[in-house]
């Protein structure tokens, strides 16, 4: 088996948090100006996503899914690999579509940010087998501060679930290893952390 395959069938809790976010453990930041043409290339793009998220919705081939992590929302999920894979989240009560991703970069909508739910959609995105973004990618400061969360996050649950965190992923959270599992490093709940970025998207493509 290679790296890359040995990667996306590794619970993202047994990933040290400096290999999570990239392959060197150095994040690179993409430009204020590049992400704000990002958001304006998604805007453009947003009433096509829309169309094809309703067939998506309307397609009962596709099991809808409810997360306990994201209360009021529903989702779907597609595709096993990075090129041909969709995450779609929409409110459960309106079926509006709030979230996307399709291949990539996961777009939140800006009045849903805040939330949590690009940490979310990262953790889908490892949990469901999709091709590993580690490596030549930018993050947004919005990104960087949901792929921290989502590693948190599985972290937590894992250890609440009883499972035997490895050592090295623990030394990045102190208050976790010290039995501490309701506010790590004093930050209080990840998606609490991550709100304050303010940005939706995770990571951009480099290439």
């Amino acid at each position: 088996m290679n790296d890359q395959a040995q990667r996306t069938i590794t619970p993202i809790w047994r990933i040290p948090l400096p290999e999570f976010l990239t392959q060197n453990g150095n994040p690179r930041m993409a430009s204020d100006a590049f992400t704000a043409r990002y958001e304006a290339d998604v805007a453009k793009k947003w009433p096509s996503i829309m169309l094809e998220a309703e067939n998506l919705l309307q397609d009962d081939s596709v099991p809808l899914k409810t997360r306990a992590s994201l209360p009021g929302t529903i989702l779907k999920t597609t595709g096993t690999r990075w090129a041909d894979g969709v995450i779609a989240i929409w409110n459960a009560e309106t079926r509006d579509l709030i979230a996307w991703q399709c291949g990539g970069v996961p777009f939140v909508l800006p009045q849903f940010r805040g939330r949590g739910i690009g940490g979310e959609m990262c953790r889908i995105t490892f949990e469901i087998g999709h091709k590993d973004r580690n490596s030549m990618v930018f993050f947004s400061a919005g990104g960087l501060a949901s792929r921290k969360a989502a590693h948190r996050e599985a972290v937590r649950d894992a250890l609440l679930a009883g499972e035997l965190v490895p050592h090295e992923v623990l030394t990045d959270y102190p208050a976790f290893a010290a039995g501490d599992l309701i506010s790590p490093n004093g930050t209080g709940r990840p998606d609490q952390a991550a709100q304050s970025e303010g940005v939706s998207h995770e990571a951009f493509p480099s290439s």
